[in-house]
């Protein structure tokens, strides 16, 4: 699985035969921005390209971000295209605030505590590695906490050694991001995308004020949820602002279709 930002990454991942995780923007454009209309745009022209509804709608503190009643409001727009929505939370959740969705509790690996995690009453659990673009920590050796949850994992995955290697660890699913970010598809600037061949783990920094690890570009701004002014500077412009990378970008050397990527997850 892949988190995407458009329907356009999502429609490429899903014709690769990869299972799009739709994460759409979750802060502030300008004042004209909808999130909820957003959304329905994104998923009727993912259904219009693709004939069906096969992906995952995700988002994180989406009450906190938009107000009471944000939850209904999602989960009435997915019901209305069929779809499933996932809630992400960093944080522990003892209470399903809604039963139609399930919630993934994401985390980095192993930082945290164990009982964090065997405590949650999380349908299934994330964790980021520290290889992971926006991950935190410094470990060597990953060991999976004992845990009655599905576990997902991700970080620094550039082709099928890596998914298998995760796979081994007990992992129900791999998910998959920085590759992803330099595809045809991907909504980044080419000349961003560029800037992600060119660099290589040596220009990976834990810049923000939470160690999150990326590429900081230059005039980083530390404001605003998930520092997205600066997020979306880096998105279009190589010399601006920061993008949020992984360790597979020291073995990104060119820009590829997503069917490609794809199939370097998927074949020997």
């Amino acid at each position: 699985m892949t988190g995407v930002s458009n329907a356009k990454l999502a429609c490429a991942v899903d014709s690769a035969g990869g299972l799009a995780s739709l994460q759409y923007y979750n802060d502030i454009f300008d004042e004209t921005y909808d999130p909820f209309i957003y959304l329905e745009q994104q998923l009727d022209e993912f259904y219009m390209s693709q004939g069906h509804n096969n992906l995952i709608v995700s988002h994180g503190n989406i009450e906190r971000l938009y107000g009471k009643g944000a939850h209904k409001k999602i989960l009435d727009i997915c019901d209305n295209f069929g779809v499933t929505y996932i809630e992400s939370l960093y944080s522990p959740h003892t209470v399903n605030p809604d039963p139609r969705f399930e919630w993934i509790q994401r985390s980095p690996l192993p930082d945290e505590t164990i009982g964090f995690h065997t405590n949650s009453n999380a349908d299934y659990l994330m964790f980021k590695t520290p290889k992971a673009a926006g991950a935190g920590g410094n470990a060597n050796n990953l060991t999976l906490p004992n845990t009655k949850q599905p576990v997902i994992l991700s970080g620094g995955v550039y082709d099928k050694t890596d998914v298998d290697y995760y796979l081994s660890l007990g992992a129900i699913a791999v998910e998959v991001g920085t590759v992803f970010a330099a595809s045809k598809e991907s909504c980044l600037s080419d000349a961003t995308k560029q800037s992600i061949i060119d660099k290589g783990l040596k220009d990976l920094g834990r810049f923000t004020s939470d160690n999150r690890q990326g590429l900081n570009i230059q005039d980083y701004d530390d404001k605003g949820f998930n520092h997205m002014h600066s997020l979306l500077k880096g998105i279009n412009d190589p010399t601006q602002g920061h993008i949020y990378a992984g360790e597979a970008i020291e073995r990104i050397t060119e820009i590829l279709p997503v069917a490609e990527i794809m199939r370097r997850l998927t074949c020997e």
